[in-house]
């Protein structure tokens, strides 16, 4: 399993769990990112899609309690930690706001970054 820690301090990461791929909950979460890239971008985030099956997903469901045959979406801040979980998809306007209301984002902001 590939550990989120690689992202920890530079990345926020939308894990993305379902029993498929084809499920349309994960594709609707998969294309409300790529219709939103370049806030994602400015926001630091990554998608990661873990559909059961996956080699991956295995270890990250157990290490996030999510059922093999669910779909839940996580949201993991630059500092590890969870911020925000649902068992439908995140709406773009939800999730932005979620971020951008996070200390280390509004620290960002007014960087200008």
């Amino acid at each position: 399993m590939v550990s989120l820690e690689v992202y920890r301090g530079k990345n926020r990461v939308l894990l993305v769990f379902g029993p498929s791929p084809e499920d349309p909950r994960v594709q609707h979460q998969l294309t409300s990112a790529a219709d939103n890239r370049d806030d994602l971008a400015d926001r630091d985030l990554i998608v990661r899609a873990l559909p059961a099956g996956d080699p991956e997903s295995a270890g990250f469901r157990e290490r996030h309690g999510v059922p093999a045959d669910g779909f839940t979406v996580i949201l993991i801040g630059k500092d590890g930690t969870e911020k925000l979980r649902r068992s439908e998809p995140i709406l773009a306007e939800e999730l932005f706001s979620t971020i951008d209301s996070m200390p280390m984002r509004q620290d960002e902001m007014k960087r200008g970054g």
